[in-house]
């Protein structure tokens, strides 16, 4: 792991693959950055897939609030419209 990583945490998907949420900076900016990683059959060193995203600071509320949206969606039933984040 770089120096300039922060590991915040992981979600188990199950005993091979895992989430896990991470700061990054890459060329000066910083992301948050939401990844799948396994764990190879041969080794103990979890790696990252392609499988993720890296979402720029500046994006993160936009993101957070979609999320929440579909939470909201996804437990009590209300209804969603779509909301164009701007890239």
């Amino acid at each position: 792991m770089a120096d300039n990583t922060v590991e915040i945490g992981a979600v188990q998907k199950n005993d091979k693959i895992s989430t896990r949420v991470r700061i990054t900076e890459f060329k000066g900016k910083h992301y948050v950055d939401i990844r799948d990683w396994f764990k190879p059959q041969q080794g103990n060193t979890w790696q990252p897939t392609k499988k993720g995203t890296s979402v720029p600071v500046d994006k993160l509320s936009a993101v957070m609030d979609l999320l929440e949206k579909a939470e909201k969606h996804l437990k009590g039933g209300e209804s969603v419209q779509n909301s164009a984040v701007p890239v």
